[in-house]
């Protein structure tokens, strides 16, 4: 989320207010559907981790062309951007709880753990590094 404002800003306020707002709706509720609707198939979970990647691809553009918007409507760039933040963040969600199932289910959850952590820290520093020290995004 750190691009986030760089991502949706150039579409206006509310573009932005609605993928946060809906973005941190839709976290939760992937992972509660996760619980009933566990995913243990390794293929499935590495399809969804790809087009999230690619969603998440697409989110890295539109914060690098920032102060530009990458589409010349607000209607459709804002409502592609907002769509895109949402599903990728609940996929996301959703993949993150499968694969905390599956480690709990071989005895890994430990070492899933931390390996979250470590992950989060490690993106959080390096996207505070491009944002703040490189001036990578506008």
């Amino acid at each position: 989320p750190s691009i986030q404002s760089y991502s949706c800003l150039p579409y206006g306020n509310t573009v932005y207010h609605m993928a946060v707002t809906l973005n941190a709706m839709a976290n939760p509720m992937m992972a509660f559907l996760a619980f009933f609707l566990p995913c243990t198939r390794q293929n499935v979970v590495a399809t969804l981790t790809a087009i999230g990647s690619i969603l998440a691809a697409f989110i890295i553009a539109t914060a690098l062309y920032s102060p530009d918007m990458i589409h010349n409507t607000v209607e459709v760039g804002g409502t592609l951007v907002v769509l895109t933040w949402v599903v990728s963040g609940a996929m996301f969600s959703y993949v993150k709880v499968s694969i905390a199932g599956m480690c709990r289910d071989s005895g890994w959850l430990f070492h899933c753990g931390v390996l979250t952590q470590v992950g989060s820290a490690g993106g959080a520093l390096l996207m505070f590094i491009l944002v703040n020290q490189v001036n990578l995004f506008q």
